[in-house]
Order: structure tokens, then C-alpha cells, then sequence
């Protein structure tokens, strides 16, 4: 008998329980037989992953048709148990294989939509300018209504996918996620030029609203650990309309964040006004522009 308080190793405890099998007069298999009886109990020819508890003990199996049929140890649905109530790949045949993959598809990432990198190529930016732009820029009032005047609208059409709608250099923005939302844009645009006395016109943003590339550091002492923290640090203690900013490059270090950032020409003005060192968290930060000289300084 095991003594109390006393723990058997793996060894001991299997040679006890073959010799215990012996006493009752049962036979003990050999490492060759139990994996043979294993392959038959599972419908494979594969080395088993591993065996759980003693093993050397000679198990009844009941094999009919399919190895798989064994009543021994069956769920409620009718389906062999292993330890856990989960059965391994190993123990599935080709069918059940072949639906366990499907029924995995259903409810998984696969059914989420997601957006590609063709996708997003694809969309195309559309701006809507005063038409002496850029001698002459809308004013946030008159862009406010003709975005508020697009989304009316676009819930009244079919197929309509505006994936933004914003003001940017004072230009309304709009991003066209298929050719039928850019073609029914142009009908609205005529329909609605001129907008409340305000002779508009209309092309491609990147054409009309120039952006500026600028870097930046931002050291972590001035209390900005994160993009967000920039952009509304910047926002709220420097007056720059960062809302619409984007950052195309930079890294993180130790010390702090570089960023590299394209910006609207009006950004650009109002960060000459603090001679390009705004005022962020307990310290004023330096931008620079990227992509040649000023060409303010050329003139």
C-alpha cells in the first residue's frame, strides 16, 4: 500500500499499478502493442502526442465498422470524449475535418469587413474651394453648411459611401470610397454653386489645398507620451487646428517622439506667428520644414 505522505514517482507508480494488473490475472501490453491499440482506437498510423495516467493495462476497446464508433466515452451528442471533452485534430476523420474548418470560418475574423490596402488607395479626395481659392478661402461658417448640406443629401441617395467629410485649408474635403459617390458629388456640387452667394468650384484636393511637410521632436518631459497628446496639447495650448494633421513618419525613443507631420498652409501660418516653437505641456517644442527651404524665404 502507498505510504501516506509519501509521493511516487511516475516509475514507481506504474510499475505498481502492472503489478497490481498481474495479481489480478490481467495482461500487461507492451509499448509496441499499446500503440497499436491506440492507432486502432483512433483510425490513425501516427506515434500518439502523448499518453495521460498509467498506462500498460490492457483496455477493453469495442471496434465495429469505423474505430470511431466506440461507445465508450461518448458525449451527449454522440461524439468520443478525451480528456478536457475536446478532441485533437489527430482524432477527427477527413469529414469531420472538413467541417470543424467550416464551422471555424462562421463568426470569425474572415466575416468582419475589412478595409485593404486597395481600398484605401482607392479613395479619392475631392475639395470644394471659394473660387478665387487660394487668394480667397471660405469662411467655417459657409464650409459648416455645405458639409451639413452634403450629409442631407447623402442620406437621401443610393450607394452614397463618403468615407470624410471635413474642413481643411478652408476647403471642404471629401473622400470618395467608389466612382458612383464621386460622380453623384459633381451633381450636387452644380445643383448647390453658387451656396448662398459664394461662387464654389471643385477638383481634386491634391491639387487645390497644397499641405506642408514638417517634423518635429517632442520630448517626453514636456509631459506628451503619445500622439493624442500632442496633437491636443498643441490644439488647446497653441490655438493650431490639429484635427485634421497627418502623421506620415517618425519614431520613439527613450527621450521622446520625432514625428513627421503634412499640415495645412493656414497650420503653417499660425506656427510662424510662434516662429515655429509652439507652446506644448511645461516647454515649447521647434518644427521644421521638410522637403527644401522655406519658400515664405525665397520671395
Amino acid at each position: 500500500e502507498r505510504p501516506k505522505g509519501k509521493r511516487l514517482s511516475r516509475s514507481q507508480f506504474r510499475k505498481k499499478m502492472i503489478e497490481e494488473a498481474l495479481a489480478r490475472g490481467e495482461k500487461v501490453l507492451s509499448k509496441k502493442e499499446r500503440r497499436r491499440v491506440w492507432e486502432e482506437k483512433h483510425g490513425v498510423s501516427l506515434k500518439p502526442p502523448g499518453e495521460s495516467g498509467p498506462s500498460g493495462i490492457q483496455v477493453p476497446v469495442e471496434t465495429k465498422s469505423t474505430p470511431m464508433s466506440s461507445q465508450e466515452g461518448k458525449s451527449a451528442s454522440g461524439q468520443p470524449k478525451t480528456q478536457g471533452g475536446k478532441r485533437s485534430l489527430l482524432q477527427l476523420t477527413p469529414e469531420e475535418m472538413g467541417n470543424a474548418k467550416k464551422k471555424s470560418k462562421v463568426g470569425g475574423s474572415s466575416d468582419r469587413p475589412t478595409e485593404s490596402y486597395a481600398e484605401k488607395l482607392s479613395v479619392e479626395k475631392v475639395a470644394i474651394v471659394h473660387e478665387d481659392h487660394p487668394d480667397q478661402k471660405l469662411t467655417e461658417e459657409t464650409a459648416l453648411n455645405i458639409r451639413m448640406e452634403l450629409g442631407r443629401r447623402a442620406l437621401r441617395g443610393k450607394d452614397i459611401r463618403m468615407t470624410s467629410c471635413h474642413l481643411e485649408g478652408r476647403a471642404v474635403i471629401v473622400g470618395c470610397s467608389n466612382p458612383s459617390t464621386k460622380g453623384w458629388l459633381e451633381k450636387q456640387f452644380q445643383e448647390l454653386n453658387p451656396f448662398n452667394g459664394v461662387q464654389l468650384k471643385m477638383g481634386l484636393a491634391s491639387s487645390l489645398v497644397r499641405m506642408v511637410k514638417v517634423s518635429t521632436f517632442v520630448p517626453k518631459a514636456t509631459g506628451a507620451e503619445t500622439k493624442k497628446d500632442v496633437m491636443l496639447g498643441l490644439k488647446q495650448q497653441s490655438g493650431l487646428n490639429t484635427e485634421h494633421w497627418a502623421i506620415v513618419g517618425g519614431n520613439t525613443t527613450p527621450e521622446g517622439q520625432f514625428l513627421v507631420m503634412n499640415i495645412d498652409e493656414d497650420s503653417l501660418k499660425k506656427l510662424r506667428t510662434f516662429e515655429m516653437r509652439p507652446f506644448l505641456g511645461c516647454e515649447r517644442i521647434s518644427f521644421r520644414l521638410q522637403g527644401g527651404s522655406d519658400p515664405k524665404k525665397k520671395k
